[in-house]
């Protein structure tokens, strides 16, 4: 199984010292989002994470909302 996995990074205290622009904040938003391989699904405490393979080959467990099925 496909899907995209769009890392979570807080861009508040970033925006709010006018270190980022909206166009450099989409470019950062862009830039965190990776394709991978979805291995396993429902592991955890309350079955709310997922296994996956990064396109280094790493093994990560994401939280289901940081993920979005493709195939």
């Amino acid at each position: 199984m496909k899907g995209i996995y769009k890392r979570s990074v807080s861009c508040s205290p970033c925006v709010d010292m006018d270190w980022m622009t909206p166009e450099t904040c989409a470019e950062c938003e862009r830039l965190r989002r990776e394709e991978v391989d979805i291995l396993q699904l429902g592991v955890g405490f309350f079955a709310n994470k997922a296994i996956i393979k990064r396109p280094d080959g790493t093994l990560a467990t994401v939280s289901l909302n940081e993920l979005t099925i493709t195939d």
